[in-house]
């Protein structure tokens, strides 16, 4: 057969293309016109999603990044600091191999995005960013979506305006808290905005979903939300907590996704995190204890004073495909934990936090937290 003669499907060049990685695919629209129009496919896109997801996890380190720079008063007084984060999406199998691994200026994405500084959530490859501004007579927030690896970012969507002098202003009843997420079910990509009326006893809630850019009320629940990981539909309902968890922890509770499960964790005495997951989503009987792990195995020797028992903080973050090993997060420490369950070691992820300093500024990164994270291509320009 001649080279004239040989036929390639656009199936089997898609399905070849979805093995790659971000990068290499973007290289590959610049190919021809018919190989541009294949790759920005939707079809494609979701294909490519679904490939990476399995292929290719990442685990998504959030840094920190503050600037000081001195004034000329002596006492300090005038002097500012600049506040800036970066992401790192790190490949899951490689941070399990190998946790210590140098923070550098190459090693990350910076989040220079005007107006957005804090990081809502992750999902599908996007990043929602939110910014916010202070005025006499108003508290103003909206939110951008970045893809990191298409070096993509939306303009400003969601606005969320609250006035100071008016009845169940931010004053009266604190500032909202948000959540990003997907609804699988009609392919919506939502921000969940919670806050907890103390003057109704009740929870007030927002769903924005992105594409109409517009935020609807939707059913209020009479209790204060947990820590949520995730929001993907408009409704709630209720669960009953599992069987043993009879004694009131001194920390709340943290609710989110471990291995394709709803997770349920707390402390417990003091002395132990305990994790369970719901087998099966909705069904009340499904919840099984998957792990009870000591802080003395977890390497935390702290001195508990009264302070320190209110404010500890131990959240699963990941679990890895095999199941044997889980990342957390101590809010006492600047670095993950990888806890392998089966053979009871513990490595802890060695950031090489620095600190420069170029032309009077001193510049220090330090890592804040993580999530999982996907490589994709999904588009950060959404429409309903």
């Amino acid at each position: 057969m001649s080279s004239s003669q040989l036929f390639i499907s656009d199936d089997l060049i898609a399905e070849v293309l979805s093995l790659l990685k971000v990068k290499s695919v973007l290289r590959f629209r610049c190919v021809n016109k018919h190989w541009d129009t294949l790759i920005s496919d939707p079809t494609f896109v979701k294909l490519h999603l679904e490939k990476s997801a399995k292929q290719n996890p990442h685990f998504l380190l959030i840094t920190e990044h503050i600037t000081h720079i001195p004034g000329e008063s002596p006492n300090g007084s005038d002097d500012k600091s600049e506040y800036e984060c970066g992401v790192i999406p790190y490949s899951v199998s490689s941070l399990l191999e190998n946790p210590s691994f140098d923070l550098s200026v190459d090693s990350y994405y910076l989040m220079q995005h005007k107006g957005c500084s804090k990081i809502v959530g992750s999902y599908n490859g996007l990043i929602c960013l939110s910014g916010e501004s202070y005025g006499r007579e108003y508290y103003e927030c909206w939110f951008r979506l970045w893809n990191p690896a298409t070096k993509a970012t939306s303009p400003k969507l969601g606005f969320l305006r609250l006035f100071h002098n008016r009845p169940g202003c931010a004053a009266d009843n604190g500032y909202f808290n948000f959540t990003f997420g997907y609804d699988n079910s009609t392919g919506t990509y939502k921000i969940f905005a919670s806050r907890y009326v103390f003057r109704k006893r009740r929870s007030e809630v927002r769903i924005l979903c992105l594409g109409d850019d517009v935020w609807r009320d939707i059913q209020t629940f009479p209790v204060e939300p947990l820590c949520l990981s995730s929001c993907q539909t408009e409704t709630y309902n209720q669960y009953s907590l599992p069987p043993e968890f009879d004694q009131v922890p001194p920390r709340a509770p943290i609710i989110g996704v471990l291995g394709d499960s709803l997770c349920f964790s707390y402390r417990y005495k003091e002395t132990d995190l305990i994790i369970w997951q719901m087998k099966k989503f909705g069904v009340e009987d499904s919840w099984s204890q998957f792990l009870k792990i000591s802080c003395h195995s977890l390497q935390i020797h702290y001195d508990y004073t009264e302070y320190m028992k209110f404010f500890f903080k131990l959240v699963p973050l990941f679990l890895s495909k095999d199941g044997d090993t889980l990342i957390l997060k101590c809010f006492q420490e600047d670095q993950e934990i990888l806890y392998n369950w089966r053979n009871n070691t513990v490595v802890r992820t060695k950031i090489s936090a620095s600190t420069t300093t170029t032309d009077d500024r001193t510049v220090h990164y330090v890592s804040c937290t993580a999530n999982d994270h996907i490589e994709s291509l999904v588009s950060v320009f959404l429409k309903n």
